[in-house]
């Protein structure tokens, strides 16, 4: 078992976006999110306190930031225990092993709660899925982009997709998501990905799905673009409402048109056509 920094920095949704991809270069695990601020889980061998301090404050107030030394322990255990099961109405009931299975008809989501984004709760995932539910028939073909856990992949499988390929630039992820297969008992076994999109195949999707940040989507855009079959659709969350318009306006320039739209607390999601 390690030690882990805990460093919470208060800021704003918007501000947490710019924040977390810098958080990620540090070494970060795994986040919490909240509207107020976000927790960011940092191995202790990873970086110096010293250090950590001095680069998180080239972007934010040092009044903002505090940081927390965490004794070895079992991390899943204190990640299971703050775990909830969640429900989005007429779409899925997401819980893990040790909650009681649900007594409706609705389909169910095994999550093994673990230090990585996407169980549900957050407003972007819980759109991504509530769109997903959506669609009458599913492509056969579809990329997952930076999966986290690999819900969305889950469920594209469950919806009927038949090969299903899933990055993500933190190396945990990629057998949380296989272990998300296994547990579902969904006997697809998709072809994931260590790394950012560069290291994705030049394969072309009929379906993308993109619950990243916003920063990232910006930069990518294009690869995603040359990744989208024509006729294709490419999903996308992780955008701050306040930031759409520029979003919307930089991917319509892609030559992508505008499908459909929702917005969830401070967050939105985008539906494009190519």
């Amino acid at each position: 078992m390690s030690k882990f920094y805990a460093c919470s920095i208060f800021a704003n949704p918007r501000l947490q976006q710019e924040l977390i991809p810098i958080l990620d270069n540090l070494g970060s695990t795994g986040f919490e999110q909240t509207d107020q601020k976000v927790i960011a889980y940092i191995p202790y061998n990873a970086i110096s306190e010293e250090d950590l301090k001095q680069k998180i404050g080239f972007h934010v107030d040092a009044s903002s930031v505090s940081i927390d030394i965490l004794e070895p322990q079992n991390w899943n255990a204190v990640w299971e225990a703050n775990f909830a099961p969640i429900l989005i109405p007429n779409t899925v009931y997401i819980r893990a092993e040790f909650h009681d299975k649900t007594d409706t008809d609705i389909p169910e989501i095994i999550i093994v709660p673990k230090m990585a984004f996407g169980t549900g709760h957050h407003e972007t995932t819980y759109m991504m899925l509530e769109r997903m539910a959506s669609y009458a028939s599913f492509p056969d073909h579809v990329f997952d982009y930076g999966a986290g856990t690999g819900i969305l992949s889950v469920f594209a499988a469950m919806r009927g997709a038949k090969h299903i390929v899933a990055n993500d630039i933190q190396a945990e992820a990629i057998p949380n998501i296989r272990e998300h297969f296994d547990c579902n008992a969904i006997p697809l076994i998709p072809e994931t990905i260590h790394g950012d999109i560069n290291h994705v195949p030049e394969d072309v999707f009929p379906l993308i799905l993109a619950n990243i940040n916003q920063p990232v989507l910006m930069e990518t855009r294009q690869a995603i673009y040359s990744r989208l079959k024509i006729g294709g659709t490419l999903l996308i969350s992780g955008v701050l409402t306040e930031n759409r318009v520029s979003l919307l306006k930089a991917y319509k320039e892609l030559g992508l048109t505008l499908n459909y739209t929702k917005e969830k607390g401070e967050w939105s999601l985008l539906e494009f056509y190519k």
